[in-house]
């Protein structure tokens, strides 16, 4: 290990004489364990620069982790070593690829050291996993990590008791009235950064993708998550006690903007379990019964929505997450199974009364769900060069997201939407094409910033994923790719059709990227 990290360091190091290091800790510092060696990191200008352009740009994005104003990149590599080691993987991303891979490989491994062999117990490595977690798209050596990552931050919740009140512990407690013991309450950094765990892990289950291939045991639009691989933190009483203690306080006024973040994530949850649920295969009626649902979820959307900051800079992020999930709530309408007419007499009497009702509550939630996903894509259009630069994950996954649903409504078959679909796919395309200028234009504009900002790798994969959606689509119907059926089920109406050429595009750029969009991924699609 020590030989390890001491190439690590000679690659880190840099041409200024001053460089900062990963220290043995001293007595009362935030990091209670001694690393094996010291690790030379940065020069110690390019350090201070990395960590003011990360408290500038990047912290109010994700607010879940504060650092002081008077903090400084030395003081915090001393005390809080794996939140300075995300910090600056986050932040110098794409600066020298040789030094940069170095520093991921030092973070991992500093991680394993200290949560494995050293079993450290710290706010300062919570705070650093979020960090890590938040912008792991930016880390692709060895494929993404983020899943095996958020289970350390589970454990040491659980550890540290961060997700509940401290309680007096029944071995501590003195008869003796001049000895009582009391607990201290939670700290605001402590409940941020529980409020970030749920959040991180609420995002990943519902829209870290890991499959595009169709799961029989989900409903709707049949994604396959990463919900059956972990469990995450469940939004309880605790949970909203922190939020309503943040709102009081106040600390920082993007405390605001953490509280809406988190219970608009709520909505999503609440969502899954009230209309995404197994449970609902057996309810009778199952389309009026949705309706009445969805119309009591997006009140309450509404209601949590009326209280954003609009004059704030992150005031687009939080209409994006606004219409993510509405797009979660509304997406229900895109499983046709659900919508069934209801007949007089079972299957073989006649269409009831409330059939016509059913089929214009539908239309009605794809049309908001259409422009659902549409707001998306406006709101992240509109947002400012810095920010996309500086973007947590999550939000790139709600981009990817979008996208899908979009692609997901070119493959209703009944007669709703049917006669919609070549305007859909233009409308999808001119969409495409946007997003891939101004991602583009952006890779350009950001070699003018000082330091200059780039796009992590993952996200040129995804640009060059979406191009080749648009040249495909480029001046083609629908109609040149409607799937016919075929029995049970369905077959390309041409084998060597554009779209079926398609899937192997985006099977070429999925090979290593952590956000492929799953354009056309229903089985049907392959056939």
């Amino acid at each position: 290990m020590s030989q390890m990290l001491s190439t690590h360091s000679s690659n880190l190091r840099g041409t200024s004489p001053t460089s900062l290091f990963l220290q043995s800790s001293s007595p009362g510092s935030g990091d209670t364990t001694s690393p094996a060696t010291d690790i030379a990191l940065l020069p110690e200008q390019d350090a201070a620069s990395s960590l003011n352009l990360f408290c500038s740009d990047m912290m109010p994005l994700f607010p879940f982790v504060r650092i002081a104003s008077s903090t400084t990149a030395q003081s915090l590599a001393q005390q809080k070593p794996i939140l300075y080691l995300a910090i600056l993987m986050a932040a110098r991303s794409q600066h020298d690829k040789c030094q940069y891979s170095s520093l991921v490989s030092t973070i991992r491994e500093e991680i394993c050291r200290r949560f494995m062999t050293c079993l450290a117990q710290d706010v300062g490595m919570l705070e650093g996993l979020l960090v890590y977690l938040a912008w792991s798209h930016v880390d692709r050596a060895n494929g993404p990590p983020c899943i095996r990552v958020f289970h350390m931050v589970l454990a040491l919740i659980a550890e540290l008791g961060l997700d509940k009140e401290p309680q007096l512990s029944s071995g501590m407690a003195s008869k003796n009235e001049d000895s009582t013991f009391s607990s201290k309450p939670r700290t605001l950094a402590e409940r941020r950064l529980f409020l970030g765990a749920y959040w991180l892990g609420s995002m990943f289950v519902n829209f870290l993708h890991t499959s595009s291939v169709d799961d029989a045991d989900s409903r709707v639009i049949r994604f396959r998550t990463c919900s059956s691989d972990f469990e995450t933190i469940q939004y309880g009483g605790y949970a909203e006690h922190c939020c309503r203690t943040l709102e009081e306080t106040a600390d920082y006024q993007t405390d605001f903007d953490l509280v809406q973040l988190v219970r608009m994530q709520r909505m999503t949850d609440i969502t899954k379990e009230a209309l995404h649920s197994s449970a609902l295969e057996t309810t009778i009626n199952l389309s009026s019964f949705l309706s009445m649902r969805i119309a009591t979820l997006e009140s309450d959307l509404a209601e949590v929505g009326s209280c954003f900051r609009q004059e704030v800079p992150q005031a687009s992020l939080l209409a994006m997450c606004y219409h993510t999930v509405r797009v979660h709530i509304l997406q229900v309408a895109l499983e046709e199974n659900d919508f069934v007419p209801m007949l007089d007499g079972g299957f073989n009497g006649e269409l009831s009364s409330s059939s016509e009702i059913t089929g214009l509550d539908r239309q009605a939630l794809l049309s908001s769900c259409w422009s659902a996903v549409k707001a998306i894509c406006n709101h992240f259009l509109n947002l400012p060069s810095r920010v996309v630069f500086s973007l947590p994950f999550p939000y790139w996954l709600q981009i990817r997201h979008s996208f899908t649903v979009q692609s997901k409504f070119l493959e209703l078959t009944d007669g709703i939407w049917k006669n919609s679909k070549d305007s859909m796919m233009e409308e999808l395309k001119e969409t495409v094409s946007e997003f891939c200028r101004r991602l583009q234009d952006l890779v350009e504009e950001g070699s003018q910033f000082v330091p200059p900002r780039g796009m992590p790798e993952d996200i040129q994969l995804m640009i060059n994923t979406l191009k080749s959606y648009a040249d495909k689509m480029d001046g083609r119907s629908y109609a040149m790719a409607v799937k016919t059926t075929c029995g049970e089920g369905f077959r390309m109406a041409d084998e060597g059709s554009e779209l079926n050429h398609l899937y192997h595009i985006q099977e070429h750029h999925e090979q290593a990227s952590l956000l492929d969009f799953l354009f056309f991924d229903n089985e049907s699609w392959r056939q």
